[in-house]
């Protein structure tokens, strides 16, 4: 007689279901700081500029703003709720503007670690079976073997391993160097670009001709001035006029 034991079969565990918020937000970052991304919202920066170059700008002249207002009584306070009349200190030109920021510093700096990590590590290995690619030849091995083709391909200026008989050889870093320093160019200038409008100021005076050459570097001598919101300069440095 045999005895036999029932066992119920454990329930496999339930894969964990991600928590839709991160999931989302790991998504809209992903998407951010794509290039087609960064791409588009350059674009729209210099379209978004484009106001601020035709219509007059109260931080430039603000007497230029006024008499808008009296040609055009009916667009003028339309364009003002809008921010046209401010497009650089506007919300959604700010908008704009960090959300570019934010987008290539998110692609340029893993881009960058990347790139650091790929030039200090070594050629990959030659691969067993050279003629499984699609482009391959056949020469004359010289008489120094892999040392010697070694030494002519880095007077050529590759990159190369000697890994016993085999050779790995690569290049072609500086594209890609290049194309990170341009993109941290950008940066830079953005970066400056915000700097300046938010700690900048400016000042404006009419100079006549003549004997009376006096000035005081007062903001009363200044025809027309302004300042930043985080700048804390009550008047404008001797060096601003010449």
């Amino acid at each position: 007689m045999v005895a036999t034991e029932e066992r119920t079969a454990t329930p496999a565990p339930r894969p964990r279901r991600a928590n839709p918020v991160l999931a989302a937000l790991r998504n809209f970052w992903r998407q951010l700081t794509s290039m087609r991304t960064a791409l588009i919202l350059l674009f729209l920066l210099a379209v978004a500029a484009i106001p601020g170059s035709v219509l007059p700008q109260r931080s430039v002249n603000i007497d230029d703003v006024d008499r808008y207002f009296v040609k055009h009584p009916d667009l003028a306070p339309v364009l003002d709720r809008l921010g046209m009349f401010e497009v650089f200190a506007s919300v959604w030109f700010s908008a704009i503007y960090l959300l570019l920021f934010t987008s290539l510093v998110g692609c340029v700096v893993p881009r960058l670690a990347d790139h650091w990590r790929a030039m200090r590590s070594a050629p990959p290995k030659a691969p067993a079976r050279l003629d499984r690619l699609p482009q391959h030849a056949t020469i004359e091995q010289p008489i120094g073997g892999a040392e010697e083709i070694g030494a002519e391909l880095r007077k050529r200026r590759w990159r190369v391993a000697v890994r016993g008989d085999t050779v790995s050889a690569e290049k072609g870093y500086l594209k890609e160097t290049g194309n990170l320093l341009f993109h941290f160019a950008l940066l830079a200038v953005l970066a400056g670009v915000g700097f300046g409008s938010w700690y900048g100021w400016h000042g404006n005076r009419l100079l006549v001709a003549g004997p009376d050459t006096a000035f005081c570097n007062t903001l009363q001598q200044f025809d027309e001035s302004g300042s930043a919101r985080g700048s804390t300069r009550p008047t404008c440095p001797a060096s601003a006029w010449s």
